[in-house]
């Protein structure tokens, strides 16, 4: 589709008489003598000047489409000077004229098409409906929360009020809200600020409604399902238009860039599709070379995925690398992997039975205040934020404060590092893999949560005391799913212990000193006799630890003492 004419100056040489004649497209004093015929002239591409010409599609914001709808766009017309200022992905204020073009004409019928002729275009890093222009009274309202004592608690109790736990899952979303620093070396090569999460779980364990909550409170975020979205839709794609010639078009992650982007069903995607995100997740860029196009969109996106074990729920009685399909490649590029249970426990239960019924029967604490539109001091005595404050208390601490390590922290971290490299080279000697290798992007995630947990309260150095917090979480997230061996036995009853103490003086009886059998053959047995998956596995895993059974080859057990 041509929507101006494409030369400033252009040559034209006569068929018949080869003069060569300069016309003007704005001067309509030359005129075609009918002896000439219908077209006497032939373009002279090479004494052309032509104008510089883009068009663009402009779509609404992903955050402003209503659920169930797809969202409007229009062609865009950019001419000099205002090509090239634009790139996929980009969200702009565009100003310009409101046009229409006649494209075909059917049978006295005009088929007219509707574009906007750019006259001038400004981009916003953040989003044109978060204006960074912050008032001076809502910034002394900012800096006061910040100061405050509980100002991190009132952070991590907003993030999703209406699901009941997850405490340690909810502060590590809070800290992806805020993200880490973007570092750029002197050589010009960039480390990553934006932290990524992974929430692998047992189904009904609400990792869909965090990733909805989360991709309303961010100021920037697009939500999509991993069944239904492709490398193409994801990172960015070629479209073909109608004039035969190809044009990019940005994904998910692209429109998401200076937010985050929630991928739910994670674990449905292809293999082939989750490699191509791969780029992006870590250099946050997205490479394209295709039909003649080559390009480099940034994509300085966070990553929010949620999925399921591959066998619907997780079996205790096996480890976790093998009730998911994840390689170690994309494992690795996450800052916190989460694992999700579905623990049947009455205590738990109670509580979720509890909190649920006093949702439908209109009792929560948190119904008001989640759609209060009053200023932040006066709801400095309440625990959550609404949702407009927490974006504006996000977005200002995210954009103005750049943390950064102090000594005593950074030596505190390298020890942390240290050792545990020396517990995974241990492991690695007994011929104990650990399903995440610890590496230094794990070294980096610390980092960046332990900036993301400074920004929170506007603090320009990051202390020994938030590294600490850092590795805690880090600790509770992907080294807890890393260590496939946890029995979980400080959530058993007093009746399940009873089972366990029973169980183990089962497996004396069956297992003499100096036997062996097979940890196949042995759960068996102790399965017929009612025996629980989880009591036996605990079970087995004092009794190695006691040194009174041993883990041999083969998944064989054999007994080396007689226990207590």
């Amino acid at each position: 589709m041509q929507f101006l004419p494409p030369w400033k100056q252009g040559s034209m040489l006569p068929k018949q008489c080869e003069a060569t004649i300069n016309l003007d497209p704005n001067n309509p004093l030359h005129t075609k003598t009918s002896a000439c015929g219908v077209e006497p002239y032939q373009i002279v591409s090479e004494l052309c000047e032509f104008y510089e010409v883009q068009s663009l599609k402009i779509q609404d914001l992903p955050e402003n489409v209503l659920n169930g709808e797809t969202p409007n766009h229009i062609m865009a017309n950019f001419t000099t000077p205002l090509v090239g200022k634009v790139v996929p992905g980009s969200r702009v204020r565009l100003i310009g004229v409101y046009t229409c073009l006649l494209t075909d004409q059917i049978i006295n019928k005009q088929i007219k098409s509707a574009y906007i002729h750019a006259l001038g275009v400004e981009c916003f890093r953040s989003g044109p409906s978060i204006s960074l222009n912050f008032t001076s009274s809502l910034k002394e309202d900012i800096c006061y929360l910040a100061s405050t004592p509980n100002i991190k608690e009132r952070i991590f109790q907003s993030i999703a009020p209406t699901i009941e736990g997850h405490e340690d899952i909810k502060k590590s979303l809070a800290c992806m809200l805020f993200g880490g620093n973007r570092k750029v070396l002197r050589d010009g090569m960039t480390i990553r600020g934006d932290i990524h999460i992974l929430l692998l779980g047992d189904p009904s364990t609400a990792k869909s409604q965090l990733l909805r909550f989360v991709s309303k409170a961010s100021p920037i975020s697009v939500y999509t399902s991993g069944k239904g979205s492709s490398a193409a839709g994801l990172t960015a794609a070629l479209i073909k238009n109608q004039n035969g010639s190809y044009a990019l078009e940005g994904g998910a992650m692209v429109l998401a860039d200076g937010g985050i982007v929630c991928i739910d069903e994670f674990d449905k995607m292809r293999d082939s599709d989750r490699v191509a995100i791969h780029e992006a997740m870590e250099q946050q860029t997205i490479s394209t070379s295709k039909a003649g196009i080559n390009a480099v969109i940034s994509t300085e996106c966070a990553v929010l995925a949620a999925g399921n074990p591959t066998f619907g729920f997780f079996d205790s009685t096996m480890s976790t690398s093998e009730q998911h399909n994840f390689e170690s490649t994309i494992l690795s590029r996450f800052d916190a992997i989460w694992l999700v249970r579905d623990l049947r426990y009455e205590s738990i239960d109670k509580k979720i039975a509890s909190h649920i019924y006093n949702i439908h029967r209109g009792n929560h604490r948190f119904g008001d205040n989640m759609n209060s539109s009053s200023d932040l001091i006066s709801n400095s005595s309440k625990n959550t934020f609404s949702f407009e404050h927490l974006k504006q208390y996000v977005q200002y601490c995210k954009t103005v404060c750049k943390p950064h390590l102090s000594a005593n922290a950074a030596k505190y971290l390298e020890n942390f590092y240290v050792e545990i490299r020396e517990q995974a080279r241990v492991l690695s000697k007994k011929n104990k893999k650990t399903q995440i290798p610890i590496t230094v992007r794990q070294l980096e995630s610390i980092a960046r949560i332990a900036d993301s947990l400074a920004k929170m309260t506007l603090s320009d150095v990051v202390t020994e005391q938030i590294v600490e917090e850092a590795i805690q979480i880090f600790k509770l997230s992907t080294l807890a799913t890393a260590d496939t061996n946890s029995s979980n036995r400080e959530y058993f009853t007093e009746f399940e212990l009873a089972r366990l103490k029973t169980c183990k003086d089962v497996i004396l009886e069956q297992v003499p000193i100096g036997s062996k059998i097979s940890k196949l053959t042995l759960s068996s047995k102790l399965k017929s006799k009612t025996f629980a998956p989880d009591i036996i596995k605990a079970a087995i895993e004092e009794l190695v630890k006691d040194q009174t059974l041993k883990e041999l080859a083969n998944n064989t057990l054999k007994r080396i003492n007689v226990g207590i």
